[in-house]
């Protein structure tokens, strides 16, 4: 009798561990000194099709990483680590990159270590719920299911200087990764508490106390923020959350950090902060939102609507203008990317932007260390100028940002990606924690920044329907 094509996949899939450990056990045999202190390496195995965000919903470690491009051209699911960094508190951002590069042996392109940042380092406590995660933190899984150009490979990364006594360890993880995966439609829990935090009558003070400060000069925008907690009669579980979130999130970045089991990160960010490639840089200003219309004809209006707005065409220049003084910075030569310009329009699945994409070729000297500390806050996220509007927002926000807004994404030894980490919440215990943020300006009114919200956190809140 003939074999089925689901009964083939899965023999194939049974034989991606044994053949593994078969690699694991060759790759820690080499004896030579030379060997034990190389850098990273990658082992793969060839899989039919899978898909890396339900095998990761099924795995039972406890450090779990997801994440997939804008463009839906890769993504990869990790668990366990092989190598991490970290930073020290209160200099999140002061981490060296650079260290990454130095392991990264020059024809290794595909290692990559995945990771982020708070978003500064005024808030936080003891009991905070974002402690898990840390002030920074990059990791190269132990294990992958990556997938690119529609090719899928199981992974594991090995670092041979730490890992040759460690072969007992390895594959007895290697045994707890299972290919068993129920397809059936995850159910989500029932909601029973809401809280948004500032409530309206304090979000309303603090757009006045803005909107005063702006007028009198002092500055010129704050991007002031809203956490909105949902409690449930069970707690959620974030893989499965974030496919629902991806499934009605199409053309952002994807992402899931969990370390040692502590809260997770997640979240479908449409904002690049910038992509790096050899010593070519690209980034993207996004301010100034509408929401997409219920008819062809109501989402033309609220296009046009969005580009005749003189307070969201202002926001956005800021945003324009804060990316450009860098790119002069760090940059030999920059300009706004070729077809772009103020004035175009991203349009995703319940919101559209304004944006404006800009690129340049680095300078000498700057790495992403360097392109991180400048680069970040843009004034999408926190305003203009920086160093008037980070202190407001510490004054105004009462609860600490933690890794919202901040840069998550993936460095490897001559390319880098970030995206800016907003349309993100936090999966702790029976609470989802989501953020979202709205930029004052002149002309900004309380009711349409607290929609303007509303409005971003919509995708999240139709994945828990």
């Amino acid at each position: 009798m003939a074999l089925t094509a689901e009964q083939i996949r899965v023999g194939e899939l049974s034989q991606a561990l044994p053949a593994m450990a078969e690699m694991i056990d060759s790759a820690l045999a080499v004896s030579s000194v030379e060997q034990s202190k190389s850098h990273p390496i990658r082992l793969s195995v060839g899989l039919p099709a899978v898909d890396p965000l339900q095998w990761l919903a099924w795995q039972v470690a406890t450090d779990r990483l997801y994440w997939s491009d804008r463009a839906g051209a890769f993504e990869t699911a990790g668990i366990g680590v092989a190598d991490q960094i970290e930073a020290n508190p209160g200099d999140a951002l002061g981490m060296e990159l650079s260290h990454l590069r130095k392991k990264l042996a020059p024809e290794s392109e595909p290692l990559r270590y995945y990771g982020g940042y708070r978003f500064h380092d005024g808030q936080g406590g003891s009991d905070n719920e974002w402690n898990g995660l840390g002030p920074g933190r990059f990791v190269l899984p132990r294990f992958e299911l990556y997938r690119e150009d529609g090719q899928s490979q199981f992974v594991c990364n090995l670092a041979p200087h730490t890992d040759r006594e460690r072969r007992a360890e390895l594959i007895k993880a290697l045994r707890n990764v299972t290919f068993t995966i129920d397809d059936s439609s995850p159910v989500l829990p029932s909601q029973i508490r809401r809280i948004d935090l500032p409530d309206r009558m304090a979000w309303g003070t603090g757009v006045e106390e803005i909107l005063k400060a702006v007028n009198d000069g002092q500055l010129s925008k704050v991007v002031l923020a809203r956490r909105t907690t949902l409690e449930f009669d069970v707690a959620p579980d974030p893989l499965r959350l974030l496919r629902h979130l991806k499934a009605r999130s199409p053309g952002c970045f994807h992402f899931c950090f969990q370390f040692s089991g502590s809260a997770t990160f997640i979240g479908a960010s449409p904002e690049r902060l910038y992509r790096r490639v050899g010593r070519h840089i690209e980034s993207e200003a996004v301010a100034g939102t509408r929401p997409r219309g219920a008819t062809s004809d109501e989402d033309t209006r609220m296009s046009r609507e969005l580009l005749a707005s003189a307070k969201d065409v202002t926001e956005h220049a800021f945003v324009v203008n804060d990316i450009a003084r860098v790119l002069r910075q760090i940059c030999r030569h920059w300009r706004t990317a070729e077809g772009d310009a103020a004035g175009s329009l991203m349009k995703l699945a319940r919101v559209q932007h304004l944006v404006t994409r800009l690129e340049g070729e680095l300078a000498g000297g700057y790495d992403d260390s360097a392109i991180l500390t400048k680069l970040h806050p843009t004034s999408a996220v926190g305003g203009t100028p920086t160093a008037r509007a980070i202190p407001m927002i510490e004054k105004l926000e009462p609860f600490d940002r933690g890794w919202y807004a901040a840069p998550v994404g993936w460095v490897t030894n001559d390319a880098a990606e970030f995206a800016v980490g907003i349309r993100s919440g936090l999966v702790d215990g029976c609470k989802l924690h989501l953020y979202s943020g709205a930029g004052i300006v002149q002309g900004s009114s309380t009711e349409e920044e607290w929609r303007e919200i509303d409005s971003k956190l919509s995708g999240f809140l139709a994945a828990l329907n």
